[in-house]
């Protein structure tokens, strides 16, 4: 039950994206700031289908993830998201300078939100990175020691990890 209201509300989340990515596309000015907004939009719908099919795949009673999707999945929740909104914020910031400055017309009700939002954002965008960073350099000088090391080429299967080695794979 709970994976099927987790299943829907991220499909609500998906159509509500590209229904925002349609309305503001329309008001971009200029074909470079629709084609690095139309960029952002893809980030961010692609990780959240890679979220949509890592909650389905493990709502399945006979589930068998790699280790693999893990770490794919965890770096589009916590870089591929992450950034693909900030770009986003700023190139509707970009947009509404231009059309006050080329149109002299006003700003949307929102400006100073999304000028507070992308000082936000990227803030947390940069702790991020330093932290995937950080645990990826763990990983690499610690590969035998890490967890993603040890299971690199094993499955969860049922919520069980299951070893795929083979000494004879060296």
């Amino acid at each position: 039950m709970i994976a099927a209201l987790s299943i829907i509300t991220m499909l609500a989340f998906f159509i509500s994206l590209l229904f925002n990515w349609i309305t503001s596309y329309k008001n971009m000015e200029t074909n470079a700031f629709k084609i690095i907004y139309t960029m952002g939009y893809i980030g961010a719908l692609l990780a959240v289908f890679i979220i949509l099919d890592f909650i389905y795949r493990i709502s399945q009673p006979y589930s068998v993830i790699s280790m693999k999707f893990i770490v794919g999945t965890l770096l589009s929740m916590g870089i591929l998201f992450p950034v693909s909104g900030y770009l986003i914020i700023r190139m509707k910031i970009l947009n509404a300078k231009y059309a006050y400055k080329r149109h002299n017309a006003p700003f949307p009700e929102d400006y100073e939100w999304w000028i507070e939002l992308k000082r936000i954002a990227f803030v947390l965008n940069i702790v991020d990175i330093i932290i995937a960073a950080l645990i990826l350099l763990d990983t690499v000088c610690s590969w035998d020691d890490s967890i993603i090391g040890r299971n690199w080429n094993n499955t969860v299967v049922n919520g069980k990890m299951i070893s795929n080695y083979n000494k004879y794979d060296c």
